[in-house]
Parts: C-alpha cells; sequence; structure tokens
C-alpha cells in the first residue's frame, strides 16, 4: 500500500504465525534502508471479534494478503490453512486506525430467488488456501484453491457493504472461458481502480499436473479469458508456489470514485469487446518468478509484455546465495505440496547484504509470508543491489536470490523486493529488492533525465526543459534538409559506432562543426538522437515509426530498430499492414 509492504502469518518451519508487520520500503533519509515494524502483538486465537488491542487473523500459511485499493486503506485476509484446520474467515484491516475487524457473513439482499426469507447458515466459500483473489467495486472475489482434499475452481464475489458471499457459476455469475480445478497459481490484478481491472494468474497444480496456462479475469463484466501465448514462444515452465507482480510505471493512487459510480454496480456490464477486454496500460509487463515444478525450486524470473503478448526470460549476472546449512531437510510448501522430513527446530538463512554491520535482524524464517522477530531490532543492510539493471555483472559479493518456491514479491515504481520462501531444504527470512531494466523508481534520479535536459539543450528543437549553459557544449551543427540540429561529439561517438566513425574516423566531417545529413528528413535525425541521448523515444507515431526503423538500420542502430519493430509489430492491422510491407521492402529492411 503506497511505500509500505504488508506481511501476516506464514510457516515458520515448526508452526503457523500470526505476527504481522509492515516494512517502510522508502524510509526518509538519504542512505536509508528499509525498516520493519510489528504492527501488533500476535494475536491469541483469532476467534474473538471484539476491537480490543491484539485482536485479528489467527494464525495461518498460504493466505491472501489483498490490497483493496490505495484510497481505501484497507487489507483484508481470508481462509487459509492454519496446521489442523482449514479455514474461511474473512478480516478485514484498517490501516488508518490500525485494527482488526472480522466480517460475520449475512444472507445475499433480497433473499431467495422469488425474494423470500432465507434460513440456515448464509452461503460462503468452502474452507481453502492458495486461491486467488481480488477486489472491484466493493466485492471481493475468490478463486480455486485447495480445501483439504480437492483442488477447485469455484468462483465466489463478497460484498464488502453486506457481508455476503454469493457464487457465480459459468453460465450465470461469470462467462467465459473458466480456468481448470488448481490451488497456488501466481496472480496479479492490472488496471486495478478502472473499468479495465483484471485479475491475473498464471500456473498452479491440479494434484496431478504443474501447469503454465495464463488467464484473466476482467471485472466489469465479470469475464475470463486466456492471455495471448504464442505456441512457438519461450514462456515460464509448468509450476506452481511462484510469484508474480505488475509493473504498470510510475505509482499513482487511483482517484476515488463515488457509490453510485458504474464500477460499484453491483451487475456486471455487458461483455466488452476483446480490445476492451485486453486494454492494458501502455508498457505494463508481468513478472514471474521462482516456484516449484516437481523436481526443483527455481530462480528464474520472466517477463509477460502486454504491448507484444510474449515472454522474455530475464537473466542475473551474480553469484546465487548458498542455502543455509541445517543438515537435513524440512516440509514442504504446505498442503497440497510435496511431502518431505520435518523442519529443523531453528532453520537460518543466507545474508543478501554483506558487510552491512550485522546487516540482518533475525526475522523468523517463514513461508511465505514473513516479518522481524525483535520488533526493537532495527534493519540496518545497506543499500540494496539493483544487479547492474539485471544485465550486468554486479561485483562479485552481491548474491542473486537462490531458487525458491512459496516467495513474496511486491512491487514499487520498478524495483521488485522479495522477501523468504523454501528452496527445498530450509525456510528463509533473506530479503533482496531487484532493479528492473524499465522504468525508474521513485525518488531516483536517472542518468537520462540529465542527458535529455542536455539534448533539449543543444539540439535547437527539443522544445521546453533546455538550459542555456549546457547550449554552450554543442560543439556540432547537423544539417538536415536546410534545419539546423545541434549536438555533442562526445555523447554521439560514445553512444554510436556510427557516429563515432563519423566524427573521428579521419573524414572529412571530423574536421567540420557543420556535417550535412542526406537521406533523413529532419524530425527521423532528431528522434535517433534523442535515443542516442536518453535511450528512448517520445511521441513516437505509427507515421513516424517506418522512417525512424529506415533511419536505425542505416546507422547501425539494432536497439533502436528493435524498438520501432516492436511498435510497428503492435500498431499493425489490416489496413496498415500492406503499406508497412511496401515501405520495408523499398528500404530494404529485414
Amino acid at each position: 500500500m503506497g511505500s509500505t509492504l504488508y506481511l501476516f502469518g506464514g510457516y515458520g518451519g515448526s508452526s503457523r504465525l500470526s505476527s504481522f508487520y509492515s516494512c517502510d520500503l522508502l524510509p526518509q533519509g538519504r542512505g536509508s534502508s528499509p525498516e520493519w515494524r510489528l504492527l501488533d502483538p500476535p494475536p491469541g486465537s483469532g476467534s474473538d471479534t471484539s476491537q480490543g488491542p491484539g485482536q485479528g487473523p489467527g494464525p495461518r500459511e498460504n493466505n491472501g494478503v489483498i490490497l483493496r485499493d490505495l484510497s481505501s486503506g484497507r487489507l483484508y485476509v481470508f481462509a487459509g490453512y492454519n496446521g489442523s484446520t482449514w479455514l474461511n474467515d474473512l478480516w478485514e484491516f484498517d490501516a488508518g486506525s490500525g485494527r482488526w475487524t472480522e466480517h460475520e457473513y449475512g444472507h445475499p439482499p433480497g433473499g431467495g430467488a422469488a425474494g423470500g426469507t432465507l434460513t440456515g447458515p448464509p452461503p460462503a466459500p468452502s474452507p481453502r488456501f492458495g486461491y486467488v483473489g481480488g477486489i472491484h467495486g466493493g466485492r471481493l472475489y475468490v478463486f480455486g484453491g485447495y480445501d483439504g482434499s480437492r483442488w477447485l475452481n469455484d468462483m465466489w464475489s463478497f460484498e464488502l457493504a453486506t457481508s455476503s458471499w454469493t457464487e457465480l457459476r459459468p453460465g450465470g455469475g461469470v462467462s467465459g472461458q473458466v480456468p481448470s480445478i488448481r490451488s497456488c497459481p501466481c496472480w496479479s490484478v492490472a488496471r486495478a481502480g478502472t473499468e479495465h481491472a483484471t485479475l491475473l494468474l498464471y500456473g498452479g497444480y491440479d494434484g496431478v499436473n504443474r501447469m503454465a496456462d495464463f488467464h484473466g479475469f476482467h471485472f466489469g463484466s465479470r469475464t475470463w479469458f486466456q492471455m495471448p501465448q504464442p505456441p512457438d514462444m519461450p514462456r515460464p515452465s509448468p509450476r506452481y508456489f511462484h510469484g508474480c507482480v505488475m509493473y504498470e510505471g510510475e505509482p499513482a493512487p487511483p482517484p476515488a470514485k463515488p457509490r453510485g459510480s458504474p464500477e460499484a454496480s453491483d451487475e456486471p456490464s455487458k461483455t466488452p469487446s476483446a480490445a476492451t477486454l485486453l486494454s492494458f496500460k501502455p508498457g505494463s509487463k508481468l513478472v514471474v518468478l521462482g516456484g516449484y515444478n516437481g523436481s526443483d525450486r527455481l530462480g528464474d524470473i520472466w517477463i509477460y509484455d502486454f504491448d507484444l503478448c510474449h515472454w522474455t526470460e530475464l537473466y542475473i549476472s551474480g553469484h546465487t546465495s548458498p542455502p543455509a546449512q541445517d543438515g537435513q531437510e524440512n516440509s514442504s510448501d504446505g498442503p497440497g505440496g510435496a511431502t518431505s522430513p520435518a523442519p529443523p527446530s531453528q532453520p537460518s538463512s543466507p545474508d543478501p547484504f554483506p558487510g552491512a554491520d550485522g546487516a540482518f535482524p533475525p526475522p523468523a524464517p517463514r513461508d511465505p509470508l514473513a516479518g522481524p522477530l525483535d520488533p526493537d531490532s532495527p534493519l540496518q543492510p545497506s543499500a540494496a543491489p539493483d544487479f547492474g539493471k539485471l544485465y550486468a555483472a554486479p561485483p562479485p559479493h552481491w548474491a542473486k536470490p537462490s531458487g525458491r518456491s512459496s516467495l513474496v514479491v511486491e512491487c514499487h515504481g520498478s524495483t521488485i523486493y522479495l522477501f523468504g520462501g523454501y528452496n527445498g531444504s530450509v525456510v528463509l527470512n533473506d530479503f533482496y529488492s531487484l532493479e528492473l531494466p524499465f522504468g525508474k523508481s521513485p525518488g531516483r534520479s536517472g542518468v537520462a533525465d540529465s542527458l535529455g535536459r542536455l539534448f533539449r539543450s543543444v539540439s535547437g528543437g527539443g522544445g521546453d526543459g533546455g538550459d542555456e549553459a549546457l547550449e554552450k557544449t554543442r560543439d556540432v551543427t547537423f544539417d538536415v534538409g536546410g534545419e539546423m540540429v545541434g549536438a555533442n561529439r562526445a555523447v554521439l561517438a560514445c553512444r554510436s559506432e556510427y557516429f563515432k566513425m563519423l566524427l573521428t574516423g579521419g573524414m572529412a566531417e571530423s574536421k567540420s562543426s557543420l556535417i550535412k545529413v542526406e537521406d533523413m528528413d529532419a524530425s527521423t535525425f532528431v528522434k535517433v538522437l534523442e535515443y542516442l541521448y536518453t535511450d528512448a523515444v517520445t511521441g513516437l507515431t505509427s507515421a513516424s515509426a517506418v522512417p525512424l526503423l529506415i533511419a536505425a538500420e542505416m546507422t547501425l542502430l539494432d536497439e533502436l530498430k528493435t524498438l520501432c519493430e516492436d511498435f510497428i509489430r503492435r500498431d499493425i492491422s489490416v489496413s496498415t499492414v500492406c503499406g508497412l510491407l511496401i515501405t520495408a521492402e523499398r528500404s530494404q529492411v529485414a
């Protein structure tokens, strides 16, 4: 919620936990590191629904903590397994007051089908864990899971205002391609708080098979659909007990909507078109991490690009943290998972922040949710590694997370935070941050921003944001069809082999302060320079992408060429495909 990570419960290697923690991911002060804080003393049985201090959900594992929305300040804990009993209770936490409330289930408004009064227990989902959940329009939705004997694919809606459950059956409450029975897929919500809000799930386990299918559920129309996954393209292997997070650019609270808005309606909207169902925010990515494939705990990272509808695996340099040495195997990922001997009484875990004055206080290892054991011991690691933007080798002492299942992951800005899990031998309590190779995290001043200001200052056509002092650093001007565009020789030579040879290779251009550019219009040339300065291109359109692709081919800029190809591919349509093919043929662009 905002920049605060909340963790509740989990499995500590010997018992289920009920402790509740918060972690400020962006603490104030230069050089400050994230700090864990115990919010409440662990509750007793969790059965008391009074508002006294310490009352709240009882111990459990593999429950979901579901964020309602950024403006409500409320979290929800539903169901789980406490080691002996399967649960189906629902608790609400108000971050403003710091208090828990249990929802007592009632009958849906309106009584029976004919409006009569209902008697007997109110309807509710069966006890379960490993389910999928999300909140939209004043309702909490739950799908699937495992109830101790069966894998499920039923779906329920809980109206928060009346504390009543309604089962959403295919052909009545929900439509589309309902996913098969499963537990423990990864799941996340895209476009939360908007008419396009969509619940996403990947993989899972049905008691026999691990899966690698990818589904979406559009809340507004209550429609399930399969996400596009080209059959000949790589994708994450079948798995369960994995984690995923949505990246949707910089975080911003969605506007609060009045109770009477269409989003809050109890009735589903009309079934939208496929284009509406797949209306994700441009640049959105789903990041999938780790999991269990039936034999190995995985440490791979995959990114699904919603613009291109395909998966890409990210490779991180650096050595992997060794598993803690406790000399014996411990338990499974949880109920319904593979079994193994009992856990050690005090499992340990590696420290991903070496050289940090004791670095990490001893939070109780847990699976899958955790926080520190000692709330008075501050977290004082050094700055978390960014793994060289995932593609460059970091210093040797920086370790990447080992393969694991039942991990906790969250995304803030373009930074992923990963906590704990189970590596096949011990339950972990290590904590990592990972800077993704796209976007920019809040509070970070990028080199691209500074170079962008330099570009706007020297080019003469970059619009607002220039700097008169920086303008004086211009040492070369290009005449592009009569329009003069300034630049810095050092920047161009450093970023491009083509410009390096042009400006330093002994040709006439290397000795001239004015260079004439042929076969390219001024607007395209300015975008080439913008890319060289900032590693990005703004304002790209279908009309400008094709000439920029041709320019990228001419100037040997393969990454810019790929950027243009990706843009054209997702913008292609029946009306534009012929023109694009003719242009590509004439320009001999592969």
